[in-house]
């Protein structure tokens, strides 16, 4: 379990992104903090800023998935 990622349910995660990055990311796979964010084939995924940087959550069976933010995310 990395420490910037909150797991809601069996389908659904939340990863924050670390102080002083752009990019959320597990810290405990990636090492940098200029990989972009991906969203695997079918999953839903959103991000709190543009161009898939700032938090992120993922889900991956069908249903309602809260977006913790209202914002321009994409």
């Amino acid at each position: 379990m990395s420490v910037n990622k909150i797991l809601v349910d069996e389908a659904t995660e939340i990863v924050l992104v670390l102080p002083g990055e752009k990019y959320a990311r597990d810290v405990t796979t990636q090492s940098s903090s200029t990989i972009k964010a991906t969203c695997l084939t079918l999953w839903f995924c959103a991000f709190s800023g543009p161009n898939y940087t700032g938090d992120s959550t993922k889900r991956s069976s069908c249903g309602t998935l809260h977006i913790p933010w209202y914002t321009d995310g994409s």
